[in-house]
C-alpha cells in the first residue's frame, strides 16, 4: 500500500534540502565520516540535471518512528519483548548495570543479551537508580558514564540511549541551570537519544539530544482509557514538533501476561500503521543523527545519469548499522552505489546500506589498572589525570601481532571542564608501536565546585581483521578535600511544626555563639553522610521516610536546619535554594531578620564575618522525603560557594 503523504514529501523536498543541509551538518559529537558515490538514471537529461536529493528524515519516509520504552533490570522484560514481537514492535529496556535484588546477576548479563538478539536495544538507566539532580555533578557524571560503560562490557554493543530514574522531577532542584549541567553531559556521554519526554529550556540543541513523545497506560493495570487519551496527547505533540518524530508507551514491565495481552491488541490496533516504522533506540538514533547531520550533495550530472556524494558517519560510533533512505527531487528509474543497484522503498526511497567495510562494534572490553583487558589481549590503554597541570594523557599500545585500522578515540573528561568530551582520529597503529595524546583540560565549568570523586575515561574504536572492537578505561581521582555546607550544616530531622516558632528560629539566627538547643526532645544532627550528594543538600532526600517520621509529618511536621558562613561587607552574595518548592510556607532567617523565599534566587544581605541562616521546611507524610537545596554564593555562581563556619561540637544538643 502506498502512503498518503507521499506526494506531499516529495513536493517539499528543495525546501528539505535547503534547510537541512544549511543547518543540520555539523556532526556535532564529532563522529568519524565518510562518504558514498550514488548515481541515479532519470528519464530525461533535464531531469537529471534539476534532480536533487537528501537524506529522508524517517526510513522509507515514514511520518512517525514508534517504539516502547521499559525501565529497570526486571527479568519481566523477556515476556514484554515477547508480547512486542508477534506483532512487529520493538522495545527499548533501560537498564540500572549495578546488581538490584529484583534481577538476579544471570538476567543482568543474559537477559539482556537476549533482548538485544531479539531486535532491541538495551539504555542506560544509571548505576544505582538515584534522583540524579540530588547528586554532585561529579556523581551524575560518573552514573551516566559507568553505567554505559558497564552495558557495553556486558552487550558487546554499543549503548546511546538514557532515561532518567523518576523523570527529571520537575521543580525539585533549587536552579534550573543544575538540570541544564545534567542534561548537556548526557550527550557528551555518548548518550543522544532520551527515552524521556522533551526536556525545554536547558540549552542542549535539539540535533544533540533526541528524546520521546512518551506516553503510559497503568504499569500493573493496563486502562486502554488512559492509553488512548495519552497516545493522542503525544500525536498532537509530536505533529507539532517535526524535530522529534518519536512516540513511545511504557515506563516499566510490571503487568502480567493478561496485561501484556491487552497492550498487544492496543498496540496492534493502534500503533502498527502503514505510515508509522517500528524502531528501537539503537535504530533511531543512528538513524535520525545521520539525517539531520549527513548531507547529499550533487557532484555531476552526465546524459539521464546524475552523480550524487552522500556524507555520513560511521556505524560503531552511532551504535547501529541501520540503512540511510533517500528521496529525489525527480523520480529515478534505478539507483546505484559501487557498481550495485539500491532497492527500492516505500514511499519512492531508496535504500543504501553502509559500505561494506563499515562495521558496528562486536567486542567492548574494559581495561584493569594496568592498562591490559583480557577480552581484547594484547592491547593496553590507560588515562592518567594531572590534577596540577589540569591535562590528561593517553595511552595505546598495541601489543598485538597485526596493525589496528581506523582508530577513533573519545575522552571524557569530568564535569569541573567545560569541554568535557574531545575525540581524535588515528589512520593505523601498527603492531607493537604505541601513541600518545595529551589532552588539555581547558576552561573551568562555572556551575561546577569539585568535591569527592572525578572520573576520567577514555575508550578507542578500532579494526582488526573484519571485526570492529572498542576499548575502555577509566581512572577515578579524589579531588582534594575542602569544606562545604553540607559539611557543617545541622538539622532536626522530621519533628512536630507545633513545637518551633518563629520568634525562636529568628532569635537562633541572630546567635553567634554556639548553636541552642530546640528543646529537650529536639536535638541537632549532622545529616547522613553521603559521598556522592551534591555539596548544596542540607537535608537528605530522596528516601523512604520512616514510622516515626510519617508520623511526626502527619498532620504537621517539619525539619530546622541552622548553617554559618563567612562573608565581606558589602559583597554580592546570593542564595539558591528549592525551600518555596519544598513548602510555600517555609520560613527561613538570616541573622535574626525574616527573608522571603518565593524565589529560587535572591540577592541576601550579608554582613561581615559570620552569618547565620536558620530555616524551618514543612514536611508532608509521603512516601519519600524531598532533598532542601541552598547554596550561599559569591555572584551568584556555583562554583564560588561561601566559606563554611562549622557549629561548636558537643554544646547545645549538638551530636
Amino acid at each position: 500500500m502506498k502512503r498518503p503523504f507521499k506526494r506531499q514529501a516529495l513536493a517539499a523536498l528543495g525546501t528539505m534540502m535547503v534547510a537541512g543541509a544549511a543547518c543540520f551538518a555539523e556532526n556535532p559529537l564529532g563522529f568519524p565520516e565518510y562518504t558514498q558515490t550514488v548515481t541515479a538514471t532519470f528519464a530525461t537529461p533535464a531531469d537529471a540535471a534539476a534532480a536533487q536529493a537528501v537524506i529522508a528524515s524517517l526510513p522509507g519516509g515514514a511520518a512517525c518512528s514508534f517504539g516502547t520504552r521499559w525501565d529497570d533490570t526486571n527479568p519481566r522484560h523477556l515476556a514484554k519483548a515477547a508480547m512486542l514481537e508477534q506483532i512487529g514492535v520493538k522495545g527499548a529496556f533501560y537498564i540500572v548495570s549495578g546488581t538490584r535484588r529484583e534481577a538476579p546477576q544471570s538476567f543482568r548479563i543474559a537477559g539482556i543479551r537476549e533482548l538485544i538478539r531479539r531486535g532491541h536495544a538495551i539504555g542506560n538507566h544509571t548505576v544505582t537508580h538515584p534522583f540524579v539532580l540530588d547528586l554532585s555533578p561529579e556523581a551524575m557524571f560518573a552514573q551516566f558514564l559507568r553505567c554505559r560503560i558497564d552495558l557495553e562490557c556486558d552487550t558487546d554493543h554499543s549503548v546511546v540511549s538514557y532515561a532518567s530514574p523518576y523523570g527529571w522531577y520537575q521543580n525539585r532542584w533549587m536552579d534550573s541551570r543544575i538540570k541544564s549541567l545534567a542534561v548537556k553531559m548526557l550527550p557528551e556521554c555518548g548518550l543522544w537519544v532520551s527515552g524521556d519526554n522533551p526536556i525545554a529550556d536547558v540549552g542542549v540543541p535539539d540535533d544533540l539530544l533526541y528524546p520521546a513523545n512518551r506516553f503510559s497506560a497503568d504499569d500493573k493495570n493496563p486502562n486502554y482509557d488512559r492509553f488512548q487519551a495519552g497516545l493522542k496527547a503525544q500525536m498532537a505533540v509530536a505533529a507539532r514538533s517535526p524535530r522529534a518524530p518519536r512516540i513511545t508507551l511504557g515506563t516499566h514491565s510490571w503487568c502480567d501476561d493478561a496485561g501484556n495481552a491487552k497492550q498487544q491488541a492496543w498496540l496492534k490496533k493502534h500503533c502498527v500503521r502503514d505510515d508509522w516504522v517500528q524502531l528501537n533506540d539503537y535504530e533511531y538514533g543512528a538513524y535520525r543523527y545521520s539525517a539531520l547531520n549527513g548531507s547529499v550533495a550533487r557532484q555531476a550530472a552526465t546524459g539521464s545519469r546524475a552523480v550524487f556524494v552522500v556524507r555520513r558517519f560511521d556505524p560503531a560510533a552511532l551504535g547501529d548499522g541501520i540503512p540511510l533512505s533517500l528521496s529525489f527531487s525527480k523520480e529515478p528509474s534505478g539507483v546505484e552505489c559501487g557498481g550495485k543497484p539500491l532497492a527500492r522503498g516505500a514511499n519512492g526511497t531508496w535504500t543504501l546500506p553502509h559500505d561494506a567495510s563499515r562495521h558496528t562494534v562486536a567486542k567492548v572490553g574494559l581495561a584493569g589498572a594496568d592498562g591490559m583487558c583480557e577480552k581484547l589481549p594484547g592491547l593496553a590503554l590507560k588515562v592518567v589525570p594531572d590534577l596540577a597541570a589540569r591535562k590528561v594523557t593517553v595511552t595505546f599500545r598495541n601489543g598485538s601481532a597485526v596493525a589496528l585500522r581506523d582508530v577513533y578515540g573519545v575522552v571524557h573528561l569530568p564535569p569541573e571542564f567545560s569541554d568535557r568530551r574531545r575525540t581524535f582520529l588515528i589512520t593505523s597503529v601498527d603492531a607493537g608501536s604505541s601513541v600518545e595524546r595529551v589532552i588539555d583540560g581547558g576552561a573551568a565549568e562555572k556551575m561546577v565546585y569539585p568535591s569527592g570523586s572525578e572520573l576520567y575515561a577514555a575508550s578507542l574504536d578500532f579494526s582488526q581483521g573484519d571485526e570492529r572492537a572498542r576499548l575502555w578505561t577509566v581512572s577515578t581521582v579524589e579531588v582534594p578535600k575542602r569544606m562545604t555546607p553540607r559539611d557543617v550544616v545541622r538539622w532536626t530531622g522530621i519533628v512536630p511544626a507545633a513545637t518551633i516558632d518563629d520568634g525562636k528560629l529568628m532569635a537562633l539566627s541572630a546567635e553567634t555563639g554556639p548553636l541552642s538547643p530546640l528543646g529537650d526532645d529536639v536535638k541537632w544532627l549532622s545529616p547522613p553522610a553521603n559521598p556522592s550528594g551534591a555539596w548544596y543538600l542540607v537535608t537528605p532526600g530522596g528516601r523512604s521516610m520512616s514510622k516515626a517520621e510519617t508520623a511526626a509529618a502527619t498532620p504537621a511536621g517539619a525539619t530546622v536546619f541552622a548553617f554559618q558562613f563567612a562573608a565581606d561587607a558589602g559583597a554580592n552574595v546570593e542564595m539558591l535554594t528549592n525551600i518555596a518548592v519544598c513548602d510555600g510556607k517555609a520560613a527561613v532567617f538570616l541573622n535574626g531578620a525574616k527573608l522571603p523565599v518565593g524565589r529560587s534566587r535572591m540577592r541576601i544581605p550579608v554582613r561581615k564575618g559570620t552569618n547565620r541562616i536558620v530555616a524551618r521546611i514543612g514536611v508532608k507524610a509521603d512516601k519519600y522525603t524531598k532533598a532542601v537545596q541552598m547554596a550561599i554564593c559569591e555572584n551568584g555562581e556555583l562554583c564560588t560557594p561561601c566559606t563554611p563556619v562549622p557549629f561548636p561540637e558537643g554544646s547545645g544538643g549538638i551530636k
